[in-house]
């Protein structure tokens, strides 16, 4: 199921969190180990950063 996804086996559990929850965004500031897949989708789930998910929201 984790395909292609290249993330460190203590990360999972994070991505997996977020499926669970049917979460739509994964905001984290790991960039050492989520930073490849920011602004792209995990299994589904975008991947930001806070500071490019509040600007998302902005008008």
């Amino acid at each position: 199921m984790r395909g292609s996804v290249q993330l460190r086996e203590k990360d999972w559990p994070i991505v997996g969190g977020a499926l669970a929850a049917r979460a739509t965004h994964l905001i984290t500031g790991d960039l050492r180990d989520f930073g490849l897949h920011f602004g792209k989708r995990v299994m589904g789930v975008m991947v930001l950063t806070p500071a490019n998910y509040l600007a998302s929201r902005q008008p």
